[in-house]
């Protein structure tokens, strides 16, 4: 699988535009969409891991993907649990039910139906895990539903043609769904907020159907650009907008960026997400979406320090935490990956694979 220098620049926008939202009391209003950006990113990345996998082996190891994602993800988020629990319980800041509450709730990767559902787990510091949870139910649900569409519909358009169908709907029962009182629940369900993993696996699907264009117009990635950006200055969580049609809307307009990055040529905003720090600040992001909300939620207001002086503060504890996180815990995680890498084709009487027809690569 070919490798994007720029989704690491494209991951470090979007963890900054999180972490100013959360920092500035939700200004920008739409650095929420940071999120959006990482959902599509998780759907392309995991699909084109997958497909590659097929084509090297002609199937797909369960035990091997969920062990991959497990050393990948698992390691952090527990070392932040631990960290919450200890800060939370020595310092006295809850009592111990609410502490292991909270953190039983976001192990079991459940906090998005814990706001979603309104289960009166108060989950604090760790509130904003509920886009974990929403990408962990897509790891779980995904691999299957990969291996059946392959089986039941074997050509990469006819799953093409699924997934948009999938996106489709998503956004139609979303809108029929929506009032005031139903954001929390739209928000935060896996079931109204996974337009940006399918529009991202779709994107995966695009070169084995013979669909990924070699140029994408400049024009029309600029003007999705600054689409993106006057949502960034003006969107809320709450808009109707956002619901019916928005969500949508801003995943294809992540997708159309994917599927520019992954053709050819060249341009100043590709330059842009090149440029190391930003490209760093993406390889850590993991680590700075898990830290940053811990931080702005439990470091004190401290006594005469001035709000700007309190952001730096913030701001300097949380890339030090995730950067610890990144080379002390994640990194030595990640070198285990590769002792669950399938090589090779697979052997078909082997129980661990699910073997696919070969004709999924080659077939227009």
């Amino acid at each position: 699988m070919r490798r994007i220098p720029e989704l690491d620049g494209l991951r470090g926008v979007a963890v900054l535009l999180v972490m100013a939202h959360h920092a500035t009391s939700g200004l920008p209003h739409g650095g929420f969409l940071g999120v959006d950006v990482f959902f599509t990113l998780s759907g392309f990345l995991i699909t084109s891991l997958l497909l590659a996998e097929v084509e090297r082996t002609g199937g797909v190891d369960f035990r091997a993907f969920y062990a991959r994602r497990a050393l990948r993800l698992f390691p952090a988020l527990l070392a932040l649990l631990v960290t919450f629990v200890i800060v939370y319980l020595a310092f006295d800041l809850w009592t111990p039910r609410d502490t292991f509450a909270a953190a039983l709730v976001v192990l079991g990767y459940a906090s998005n139906w814990a706001r979603a559902l309104g289960w009166g787990v108060d989950l604090g510091p760790l509130d904003h895990t509920w886009s974990l949870s929403i990408e962990e139910q897509f790891y779980l649900l995904w691999p299957a539903l990969f291996v059946a569409l392959h089986r039941l519909l074997r050509r990469p358009r006819l799953i093409l043609s699924a997934l948009a169908l999938l996106v489709a709907a998503l956004c139609v029962y979303r809108a029929c769904l929506f009032s005031d009182d139903a954001v929390l629940r739209l928000y935060n369900g896996f079931d109204t907020h996974a337009d940006g993993l399918l529009v991202g696996c779709a994107v995966a699907y695009l070169p084995s159907a013979g669909l990924q264009p070699r140029r994408v117009p400049a024009g029309l990635v600029a003007a999705c650009a600054a689409g993106f950006a006057l949502l960034v200055l003006t969107l809320k969580y709450t808009d109707a907008f956002y619901y019916r049609g928005g969500l949508t809307l801003v995943a294809l307009g992540v997708g159309l960026v994917l599927v520019w990055l992954a053709s050819e040529g060249g341009g100043a905003l590709r330059a842009a997400l090149r440029l190391p720090p930003l490209s760093w600040v993406g390889r850590i992001s993991y680590g700075l979406y898990l830290w940053h909300y811990f931080v702005f939620v439990s470091v004190p207001h401290l006594e005469g320090w001035r709000p700007g002086s309190r952001l730096a503060l913030n701001a300097v504890l949380s890339f030090a935490a995730a950067a610890l996180s990144f080379y002390l815990v994640e990194r030595p995680f990640l070198r285990l990956k590769g002792r669950f890498t399938v090589k090779g084709r697979a052997d078909a009487g082997e129980p661990r694979v699910v073997v696919l027809s070969d004709r999924y690569a080659t077939s227009k």
